[in-house]
């Protein structure tokens, strides 16, 4: 922790705690030791171990320690902000708190999803704001790379996703974020600085996007390799008469509801493609055949998500079919 309690009950910055003073616990009052060292951030220790919400919350690595400083030390003084304070109606701890209204909380750690989207509903109870801030991510020619768990901190109703390099000391802003595939995100990259995170971000229109050969390919060798024939897509293509033929361009566009849907757009179209052929599509079975992503913030209807995309999607190919006609007379 960063914070601590002198001896005239006044709460002190560990950067600025002298050693030979005693510093309590904001919250259970037990003895505190201050950790400082050369590479290390200062802060404070539990000196013997304790039951207290502080010491049981969560255990913080030096970069998440160096990353609630630098946050504090630039905000201090120009707005108001909490570290560390404790929010008794919910038994949590955010590690940043500004003007009551908004949570900054890092996570450079994996942790259970369930847990993750317990945290935000925990803050959204009290009418938070939440802003979770990843570590640094593979970024490549207009490119992101995330794993399943950085995805999860994606902020879909804007779709941005923050990281900070507490070393290099970047904060990073990723807009427009839009899906590929489970791993891969179109996004466009920013640096910013504290204060720009209290702003409202502007919402860009998501254009629906045609997945290119490379991609489309790269994934239908991704399926083979699985070498089943149970392979959903690989299975769809196949009873659908596609799987031999030359690429259908109705196959493999990216809707902007894609970012809520796990399962592939080659996968999904296949199967919505196939049920719609032979005149037996259902929505709750497509309901049940799709996979979502996980958000922290997960208050979204997947019912909705997927009528939207399907509508997004059938209204494209339909145009690619009038267009079909045209040129065919």
């Amino acid at each position: 922790m960063l914070m601590g309690l002198n001896q005239y009950n006044e709460l002190v910055y560990a950067q600025h705690a002298k050693i030979d003073d005693l510093y309590r616990c904001p919250e259970c009052l037990s003895e505190l030791i201050i950790k400082k060292g050369k590479h290390t951030t200062a802060h404070f220790a539990h000196k013997s171990s304790s039951l207290c919400i502080r010491n049981r919350y969560k255990r913080e690595s030096i970069d998440h320690l160096s990353s609630k400083h630098d946050i504090y030390k630039s905000l201090n003084g120009l707005i108001q902000v909490d570290m560390e304070y404790y929010l008794s109606e919910i038994d949590q701890i955010p590690d940043i708190l500004i003007n009551k209204k908004i949570v900054i909380e890092f996570q450079f750690s994996p942790i259970n999803l369930d847990l993750l989207i317990s945290r935000t509903e925990g803050f959204k109870s009290l009418n938070l704001q939440v802003i979770w801030i990843g570590k640094n991510a593979h970024y490549h020619d207009g490119m992101l790379y995330l794993t399943i768990f950085q995805a999860a901190l994606i902020n879909h109703e804007d779709r941005t996703f923050i990281t900070y390099n507490p070393t290099t000391k970047c904060l990073i802003r990723y807009k427009d974020v839009q899906v590929i595939d489970q791993h891969k995100f179109l996004a466009n990259k920013e640096q910013i600085v504290w204060r720009d995170l209290l702003e409202i971000t502007n919402i860009r229109e998501i254009p629906s996007l045609f997945l290119n050969d490379c991609e489309y390919y790269q994934y239908i060798r991704k399926c083979r390799k699985n070498r089943s024939v149970l392979e959903p897509t690989l299975s769809l293509l196949y009873q659908s008469g596609l799987i031999h033929k030359e690429r259908l361009d109705i196959i493999g566009i990216i809707v902007p509801e894609q970012i809520y849907i796990l399962t592939h757009c080659i996968t999904w179209q296949s199967y919505v493609f196939f049920e719609i052929k032979n005149g037996t599509f259902s929505f709750e079975r497509c309901l049940e055949f799709i996979k979502f992503r996980t958000f922290y913030n997960n208050s979204y209807s997947r019912e909705c998500v997927l009528k939207k995309a399907i509508h997004s999607y059938l209204k494209i190919i339909q145009v690619k079919f009038i267009s079909r006609a045209k040129i065919s007379k």
